[in-house]
């Protein structure tokens, strides 16, 4: 009776109906799902740090690896560059942590070798509560990109070399150009030089023709002159000069027709060698369109490779 007693007057003092078992399953639901949210922002942090080995296993040596909460560093291992971080170290304004928590995005950043004497990328990505999509902290990799820039300023030398030896080809292209429409000119001339002293032939050879004239006048005038007698003497001075004269002539035509026999063996031996020289100048000419073609292909490779070396970084 007390017991009912008890119960009974606890009933009407609280004035609250007894809980129906739909209502006290929710309350217990309540009480279960509350302290699971509050826990969930620890978890996903324990699971990061969890698993952090084994990604800093699998990126490797050289890449640096760091978690984050929203306001320090919780695990922190550094690859080829080494940062100045330490495990507890805040979260500073600016990082790419920091950047990456406020953004609630991927952000990426290179730094220069100026600053640690090797040039690398920043990676932040945001660690984000699934259940509020509240950022909770961060994911960073430091990626050292040295080589990556050593291929680039090889690529760009390589271009820049190309461009000089396109530079230097191109000018011998058109000096061998010069030098074939030079030698042709000088085949031209070398070949009216020819014909000009086929023409000269016929002019000693007429002179020859009227020194022997000469010679015979002269003779026929010694046999008069020596006819007559004294009265033919003064005759005779004359018939010898003549004779000299067509002697003197007949030496000068040999001398004449030496001259310029090695006159047409000279111009025999230059238009053959113009010819040669015609002949290789072309032949450059051919070889430099050959060398422009590769010099293109290697100045298409060049800034292709300079492109996907940039890519690269």
């Amino acid at each position: 009776m007390a017991f009912l007693q008890f119960s009974k007057n606890k009933i009407i003092k609280d004035n609250v109906p007894p809980p129906t078992e739909k209502k006290q399953a929710d309350e217990r639901k309540q009480e279960h799902e509350a302290p699971m949210k509050v826990a969930i922002k620890p978890y996903l942090l324990s699971c990061a740090l969890e698993v952090a080995p084994f990604i800093k296993g699998l990126i490797g040596g050289d890449i640096g690896f760091y978690i984050s909460d929203l306001d320090n560093y919780l695990y922190v291992r550094p690859g080829k560059v080494k940062l100045a971080l330490d495990t507890g170290d805040p979260v500073k304004d600016g990082s790419i942590a920091r950047r990456s928590m406020l953004s609630a995005a991927r952000e990426v950043a290179r730094v220069g070798k100026e600053v640690y004497g090797i040039p690398y990328i920043g990676t932040g990505y945001p660690l984000i509560n699934p259940a509020d999509k509240k950022v909770i902290g961060s994911l960073v990799i430091n990626t050292p990109v040295e080589q990556q820039e050593g291929l680039t300023a090889m690529a760009g030398h390589m271009e820049s070399q190309i461009n000089t030896i396109a530079v230097a080809v191109a000018n011998f292209s058109a000096t061998s150009q010069e030098l074939t429409a030079t030698m042709e000119n000088l085949n031209s001339n070398a070949q009216g030089i020819k014909e000009e002293i086929k023409k000269t032939d016929g002019i000693v050879t007429m002179i020859q023709e009227i020194s022997e004239q000469t010679h015979m006048l002269g003779l026929n005038a010694a046999i008069e002159a020596a006819r007559v007698g004294d009265a033919g003497r003064g005759f005779n001075v004359v018939a010898k000069e003549i004779r000299k004269l067509s002697q003197d002539t007949s030496r000068s035509v040999k001398d004449i027709l030496l001259i310029l026999g090695e006159m047409k063996h000279s111009i025999m031996e230059l238009t053959n060698f113009i010819d040669q020289v015609t002949e290789a100048a072309q032949q450059q000419a051919v070889s430099v369109q050959y060398i422009n073609s590769s010099i293109n292909e290697l100045s298409m490779v060049s800034v292709e490779l300079k492109k996907q070396s940039d890519d690269l970084i």
